[in-house]
């Protein structure tokens, strides 16, 4: 049962997925500072997607496929290094102005929903400085 245990922490609390099949709401929190990742086809509950993230040098990029017969709500929040600054977020290329801006910890968050029809794919990128 242990082994259950870390596979639920490690998938809610760093990776930053939970899916809530009766909202159709897919939460995406990646708490992962040291490293990118990718899951395809990643089964969450009744759902199935794939997802990503990758940091660069004032960016993070997150993307999610909705491999659902079914629309979902992904609510992403990227989380910034300590001590930096949102200065844009985009979803699949256009500027979104209905940002919301929180923390985690020392860091400053991003937060946006993003409606996702089944089959379709979606990638949110934030900037900042440093």
């Amino acid at each position: 049962w242990a082994a259950g245990v870390f596979a639920s922490h490690f998938v809610s609390q760093i990776l930053g997925l939970s899916y809530d099949g009766r909202g159709r709401m897919l939460r995406f929190k990646p708490f992962s500072p040291t490293s990118d990742f990718a899951w395809e086809r990643a089964r969450l509950g009744s759902g199935v997607f794939s997802v990503s993230v990758a940091r660069g040098d004032g960016d993070i990029e997150c993307s999610v496929t909705n491999h659902n017969d079914h629309a979902v709500t992904v609510a992403a929040e990227l989380i910034l290094p300590a001590g930096a600054t949102l200065t844009q977020l985009t979803v699949d290329g256009d500027v979104r102005d209905d940002v919301g801006v929180g923390t985690f910890f020392e860091a400053a968050t991003a937060t946006c929903d993003i409606e996702l029809a089944p089959g379709a794919s979606t990638t949110a990128r934030v900037t900042y400085d440093t």
